[in-house]
């Protein structure tokens, strides 16, 4: 069944993913791909957003124990990602995160920790060139804000057009919306 479409696709992504939305429709948006270009999207994981790792006792007890990444990072995002790429000969991995804007001064270190996730488990197998980590910066909603008649039109809403930079301006979209 799923593994013989599987099989059948010239290339194939394995999503990680920090949303529910993104769960939900990434492998959706990628449909056209899926159709002409015969590749294949699936989620492998859903996990929690990961921040920094800035104790120094958290680092000091994981580098004592033999760690360079906590144990939930392997089980939850190294060990989906390695098993997909060696079930696979053209396979990828993409984890993406959708970072708000409060996090983005941290998107460096939030990238290092995703990053040294997946070379930790993947570079033993030389398999890390096939996995790359992404962020969605901005969410949808905030771009409802700058055509508002067209969200009033389909939702019968009175929004009116933002006037700055929605992308900037508007800290928390959804719930504006």
């Amino acid at each position: 069944g799923e593994r013989a479409g599987l099989e059948e696709a010239a290339y194939r992504f394995g999503l990680i993913v920090t949303g529910k939305g993104e769960r939900e429709f990434l492998p959706d948006l990628f449909r056209s791909l899926q159709a002409s270009a015969s590749c294949e999207f699936r989620v492998l994981n859903k996990v929690r957003q990961r921040s920094a790792i800035t104790s120094p006792k958290k680092k000091l007890k994981m580098l004592g124990r033999g760690k360079t990444i906590p144990d939930r990072d392997a089980e939850e995002i190294g060990l989906p990602a390695r098993g997909f790429l060696q079930a696979y000969q053209r396979s990828f991995v993409l984890l993406i995160d959708d970072l708000e804007h409060d996090r983005r001064p941290q998107r460096r270190e939030v990238f290092d920790r995703y990053r040294t996730a997946l070379d930790t488990m993947l570079k033993p197998m030389c398999l890390e060139k096939r996995a790359a980590v992404h962020f969605l910066v901005n969410m949808l909603e905030p771009y409802y804000f700058a055509d508002a008649k067209a969200v009033n039109a389909v939702l019968g809403t009175s929004l009116e057009d933002h006037q700055g930079d929605v992308e900037e301006d508007i800290r928390h979209p959804k719930n504006r919306l």
